[in-house]
């Protein structure tokens, strides 16, 4: 990415050279038209990266904090943004809102840990993936699975 910025940037550099030496008023035209182009180009790649960036400390984030009770609003803290702009930007990025992300997340690692310990209770689930209730655990399960968390197990074995 950094090779194709510096290139598009000594075109740039180059373009805007040629284009204040020339009278033409087509060919400034035309200048014109690829100078805006390679613009573009450069603000696509810094978004792009910039989003891989925010993508990546969300991830990050989320793996480092989700057996915690937390909330976008700790997230948009931890990010630096307003809280509507962090939820707007977690669904750009991940592409599903923080809630459903969230939950399904805590959920995958649930059944992760269930393989590895079959004789855990729920409640001691629940809290290992940072729900404060057994209650809402089961029923935010079943909403994800169509199943509780003990008939998964017995389904899965």
């Amino acid at each position: 990415i950094q090779n194709t910025t510096l290139k598009n940037e000594k075109n740039l550099d180059r373009d805007l050279k040629v284009l204040l030496k020339e009278t033409s008023v087509e060919k400034i035209k035309l200048l014109f038209t690829n100078l805006a182009t390679e613009i573009c180009k450069l603000k696509d790649v810094s978004e792009d990266t910039d989003m891989k960036n925010i993508r990546e400390k969300i991830q990050k984030y989320i793996l480092e904090n989700y057996q915690k009770d937390f909330s976008l609003d700790d997230l948009a803290d931890f990010l630096g943004f307003s809280f509507r702009y962090t939820s707007i930007l977690f669904k750009k990025v991940i592409g599903d809102n923080f809630k459903n992300y969230l939950s399904r997340y805590r959920i995958e690692k649930a059944k992760e840990i269930m393989k590895e310990n079959p004789n855990i209770k729920v409640k001691e689930l629940a809290e290992l993936v940072g729900c404060n209730s057994s209650n809402t655990f089961i029923r935010v399960f079943k909403k994800y699975e169509g199943t509780s968390p003990a008939k998964y197990y017995q389904e899965e074995k």
